[in-house]
């Protein structure tokens, strides 16, 4: 008896590419996709009037076994169609995949924006002012403390008379009861007065707490 063994061999078409889309300049088309299950590269092809119909129309975009590229040297403002393809080494997917993608229409190659001159003020090229110290109102002096109020204050000459008189009811107080510590604190009430009243700077109270305390602590020391 004679048996008859017949193998059927059934070949696999690759499947189709996905998700294909792109972003556009206006010389360049960077396109991204999925590639197909079944294949091991993509074939892309672009033309300007429609989409190619076979992997041998139009120009090729791209050939391998990426997922993504960028076309370039193209013209700005034209739209462009793109069609793509698996490939197996033998056979193409049955089906195409396609994208239409529109360059912009700024060409940076041959395009030039013209710049007008700016037109600066007369002042500009004039010294600055060197008039000296103002006198202003009270309400204006916060003015010229920085917003962290450790900067020292600009053209204010209400902090230096304020400084003169602090100065001298420190040095009336100290010649009265020689007394360091009675001065040094009817220096820092003073001090604190000027500055709730904007009339001197923070800092000074500061500067102040450190050189009482070490004076106090010398006379301490010595005595």
């Amino acid at each position: 008896m004679l048996l008859l063994s017949v193998t059927l061999v059934v070949l696999a078409i690759p499947d189709s590419v996905t998700n294909l889309s792109g972003t556009a300049t206006d010389i360049t088309v960077d396109l991204l996709w999925v590639k197909a299950v079944s294949s091991n590269s993509t074939v892309i092809r672009y033309d300007t009037t429609t989409y190619p119909a076979n992997p041998a129309a139009g120009t090729s975009a791209y050939s391998g076994t990426s997922y993504y590229t960028t076309v370039t040297g193209l013209t700005a403002g034209t739209p462009y169609y793109f069609s793509a393809w698996g490939y197996d080494g033998s056979d193409y997917s049955a089906n195409v995949t396609t994208l239409v993608i529109t360059t912009e229409g700024f060409s940076s190659e041959n395009t030039t924006i013209p710049m007008s001159e700016p037109a600066l003020p007369a002042e500009v090229f004039q010294d600055p002012d060197a008039s000296g110290w103002s006198i202003a109102p009270l309400d204006w002096i916060a003015t010229y403390f920085a917003e962290d109020g450790l900067d020292m204050p600009v053209n204010n000459l209400w902090m230096t008379i304020a400084s003169i008189i602090v100065t001298f009811i420190g040095i009336g107080t100290y010649v009265k009861w020689r007394s360091f510590a009675a001065s040094w604190f009817l220096i820092f009430i003073a001090s604190l007065f000027c500055v709730t009243i904007e009339v001197m700077q923070g800092l000074v109270i500061i500067i102040e707490l450190g050189i009482g305390m070490g004076v106090l602590a010398i006379e301490r020391y010595y005595q």
